[in-house]
């Protein structure tokens, strides 16, 4: 693992005031380091990662930051590998400067849907409906996320989206629906303020009608599916999932609970009226 002394240097930040500090662990780890120049957030990748995905999610990103998108900007490495990418001893790293994180605002709906319609427009496939591939039972582990429902940060300034590396293709009205639901709490009134600013800023709902929180069910079924597989012994269990113990707990209770709340989601769809 590369020290503070050469992030810094591979990243012209400055120099260190100590060592990098720790601050995440997940698809990839997180520092802090703070430097004569300022403080900076630094990513570094797993060696497993997928460079390939990088490379596609820089570039909607570059667009995303130049159409106006609230986030923070990237540093850019002195000898880059790939974009915001460099190589540094055996694993690949990126840098933003940091954000002092600060408690969330009481309601970001307007802001929120404003900014979902934005990155919706950055790159759209120009159909409405679900595909076909949307439509397979069993999806590769990892390919759904909802992306804004975990990474928005609050800066002094107001929100902004981080962490553009898990961007992938996928229903722009689907993904609206799911990330209002759990932005609003599943309470309706939040959940419709939520949405009428996506409509009001040009997002297009019309077509989803009863299936407008299918994603939310989706993400459920995907991460039941993907415990389930570890449960089994057909792969085995990421960071996120916690030890074996954990997982069977969690599986039972997601099977327990879902179709309660497969009710509730239905519930939810009859009573937002948007268009």
């Amino acid at each position: 693992m590369p020290g503070s002394e050469e992030v810094a240097l591979a990243f012209d930040l400055g120099t260190p005031d100590g060592d990098l500090i720790h601050v995440r662990r997940g698809d990839a780890d997180a520092w802090r380091l703070n430097t004569s120049t300022g403080s900076y957030f630094v990513k570094g990748y797993l060696a497993a990662a997928d460079v390939h995905q990088l490379e596609l999610a820089m570039a909607f990103e570059r667009q995303a930051l130049a159409s106006g998108v609230d986030m923070p900007e990237p540093i850019a490495p002195t000898n880059p590998l790939l974009g915001w990418v460099t190589r540094i001893e055996d694993r690949l790293f990126r840098v933003y400067r940091w954000i002092e994180h600060r408690p969330p605002e009481p309601d970001i709906s307007a802001w929120l849907g404003g900014t979902m319609a934005k990155v919706h427009e950055l790159q759209p496939l120009g159909r409405a409906g679900l595909p076909r591939w949307w439509r397979q039972a069993v999806q590769p582990p990892g390919t759904w996320q909802g992306w804004f429902t975990h990474n928005i940060v609050t800066s002094p300034s107001g929100p902004v989206l981080v962490d553009w590396d898990s961007v992938r293709t996928d229903s722009a009205a689907l993904e609206a629906g799911r990330s209002a639901y759990i932005f609003g709490d599943g309470e309706p009134e939040q959940i419709k303020r939520i949405l009428t600013a996506y409509v009001a800023a040009g997002g297009d709902l019309g077509w989803a009608g009863a299936d407008l929180f299918l994603s939310v069910a989706r993400n459920v079924v995907q991460v039941l599916g993907e415990q389930i597989r570890v449960s089994l012994g057909e792969t085995t269990a990421v960071r996120w999932m916690g030890d074996h113990t954990t997982i069977e707990n969690a599986i039972g209770n997601t099977l327990r609970d879902l179709p309660g709340k497969l009710d509730q989601l239905h519930r939810a769809t009859q009573t937002i009226d948007l268009l």
